[in-house]
């Protein structure tokens, strides 16, 4: 939708990443970053949770999350499945543990970059106050921080 920023570049090295693996050298490494993505979610959820809740998200969203979660639970034993069939070498085991640590440091770094974005805009449209959870008084026609008991 023509209202959503564009991508973040840690996004754009990410997708390209997966592109590439998809592309080149061994064919199951792909699956190293399946192996963890679709399995997932139960370690995610409480975080992403906190998160929307403080920054006033909505699951619409949060669809790629939301939906994946309620369909990744088969998928993730689609993976290990295929992954016990078809790796046959302790290389095949490397390419697919390398693409893994790779997509969960890519990943690392699209949250650090949305949340990035999250702080530049909170301080650039003056809801810092109201962000951090510090209530906000109009003071003389100025606002003052209240005291935080």
């Amino acid at each position: 939708p023509a209202d959503l920023p564009p991508p973040t570049a840690a996004t754009d090295a990410f997708v390209g990443y997966l592109y590439y693996v998809s592309q080149n050298g061994n064919p199951v490494q792909r699956l190293g970053y399946s192996l963890w993505a679709e399995s997932a979610y139960e370690f995610i959820m409480p975080m992403l949770g906190a998160a929307a809740k403080r920054m006033k998200l909505e699951p619409k969203n949060m669809t790629f999350f939301v939906d994946h979660a309620k369909i990744d639970v088969s998928h993730a034993q689609d993976v290990e499945f295929i992954l016990n069939r078809v790796c046959k070498t302790e290389a095949d085991w490397e390419s697919v543990e390398k693409v893994m640590l790779h997509t969960l440091d890519l990943t690392h770094q699209i949250m650090e970059a949305v949340h990035d974005r999250y702080v530049q805009w909170v301080v650039e449209s003056n809801t810092f106050d109201q962000w951090a959870g510090n209530p906000v008084r109009t003071v003389g026609g100025s606002h003052a921080q209240s005291a935080i008991a």
